[in-house]
């Protein structure tokens, strides 16, 4: 009996040991990781449409969005069944009719930060954004 727990056990640890290689194939392929060595610009808005932070930040082979965001911005995020949300940047909260949203080279993003694409020279503007 304590042979096949054994041998169970190893089948189990093969097959996570799979899933781990074939999502981080997949995700250096989608394009959420960075494949090289790069550079972006964020930009933030605030409700008063003032420029609040301006950087060209560099990111690095393997980063995710999330990694780049992370170490550039002083970020309030909130977990939820649809993914990471933005609830805050630079201290500055969502609230009262406000939500951040950004766009990607003056385009909307149909994605969620977790899995945003980017590439070199991209420009990323997040705006508090009334929606009452």
């Amino acid at each position: 009996m304590q042979k096949n727990t054994k041998f169970f056990a190893s089948i189990l640890a093969v097959i996570v040991l799979i899933g781990v290689i074939i999502t981080s194939v997949w995700l250096l392929s989608s394009g959420v990781l960075a494949k090289a060595d790069g550079s972006i610009t964020l930009i933030v808005v605030d409700q008063q449409e003032e420029v609040i932070f301006q950087k060209e930040v560099k990111y690095y082979e393997g980063d995710s969005f999330r990694d780049i965001l992370e170490r550039n911005l002083n970020l309030t995020l909130q977990e939820s069944e649809f993914g990471t949300m933005i609830t805050g940047i630079q201290n500055i909260m969502q609230g009262d009719g406000y939500w951040w949203v950004y766009v990607r080279n003056g385009e909307y993003t149909v994605t969620g930060m977790d899995l945003q694409e980017f590439a070199d020279e991209d420009i990323f503007t997040f705006t508090l954004t009334y929606f009452g």
